[in-house]
């Protein structure tokens, strides 16, 4: 049996998605006790400027180091790390009020993925995830963080997310925790901690999920830390702010490239988008499959980018 590791969303935030997922539980502080960090820091958020925690503005980007490491219920391990661009492409008014914002994912300089996210007066929540014809919407929107900020607050989501192509029933648990110190490859940042616990039932696509998040006001996400278990494997992946690009417009490549779903689906399937290099993605780049027979083999993950906080998207 040929057991795929996949990846998928940003935010959502999100990393690590698993084909036929099972085995051994990996939880976010197991994989990664640099997250206890002794001492909450100084945070200001005023009233009203809970957005300027995931900027929307055409042209911001991330760079993220992933760093992504599966398990199968045969013991078989597979890991590895590759950089990845998170890159706001477009950015519209909400008639009912806010802003939805397009989220392209780039490796090696071919569009993988598409993630739109609404953010508005109650909250930032997930809108869609997936390339072309793939791309698949949250019933409803699915919650990441809500406003106003408040220390050591609770909420919860429950809907219809893709999964595996299918619509499947999801619940989450989120909560806001004190803001900490934390280190990226930019420098030490203040950020607010967010903690999530999902879970998702249906055939084939059957699993749970923690993940902590860490955002800071005016740079976005600077940290990802997440677990995964479903029925026959597991896995950890992390996301590290390597950089980032906020309120300068567009690149000079962006502006050569056309930022679509469409243009995404394209470079899915090999083909180049405007102003990329071609290059040969993951065969599936979100969400929970069921595995392929008739190999033994276990596709390592450097190949596939991480989901995002809060997000089970899949193809």
């Amino acid at each position: 049996m040929k057991t795929k590791i996949l990846g998928g969303a940003m935010l959502g935030l999100a990393a690590l998605m698993i084909v036929g997922c099972g085995g051994k539980k990996e939880t976010a502080a197991a994989n990664d006790p640099s997250t206890k960090l002794p001492e909450p820091a100084a945070f200001t958020l005023a009233a009203g400027q809970e957005a300027t925690l995931f900027p929307f503005e055409v042209g911001n980007e991330w760079v993220y180091e992933a760093t992504v490491e599966a398990r199968d219920n045969q013991g078989r391990v597979g890991s590895g790390t590759q950089e990845f661009i998170f890159r706001v492409v477009k950015v519209v008014d909400v008639p009912e009020g806010g802003k939805m914002a397009d989220i392209e994912i780039i490796s090696n300089g071919t569009v993988i993925d598409f993630q739109q996210y609404l953010s508005n007066s109650t909250g930032l929540y997930q809108v869609s995830v997936g390339i072309g014809d793939k791309n698949r919407k949250f019933d409803p929107p699915q919650t990441i963080l809500t406003f106003p900020i408040q220390n050591n607050s609770t909420y919860s989501w429950k809907g219809k997310g893709p999964i595996s192509g299918n619509m499947v029933e999801s619940s989450l648990e989120g909560k806001v925790l004190e803001p900490i110190e934390v280190t990226t490859k930019t420098g030490t940042l203040n950020a607010l901690q967010v903690e999530q616990k999902q879970s998702w039932d249906a055939p084939g696509a059957k699993g749970t999920m923690e993940s902590s998040t860490f955002w800071a006001p005016g740079i976005g996400l600077v940290r990802l830390i997440q677990g995964i278990t479903g029925e026959n494997s597991s896995g950890a992946t992390k996301l590290l702010l390597k950089s980032h690009r906020i309120g300068k417009g567009p690149s000079e490549d962006m502006k050569a490239a056309t930022a679509t779903p469409e243009a995404g689906a394209a470079a899915a399937t090999g083909a180049p988008s405007p102003g990329t290099t071609p290059a040969t993605p993951p065969t599936n780049t979100t969400g929970v499959g069921t595995p392929s027979s008739g190999s033994t083999e276990m596709t390592t993950p450097e190949t596939t980018p991480p989901t995002t906080p809060g997000a089970t998207g899949g193809n």
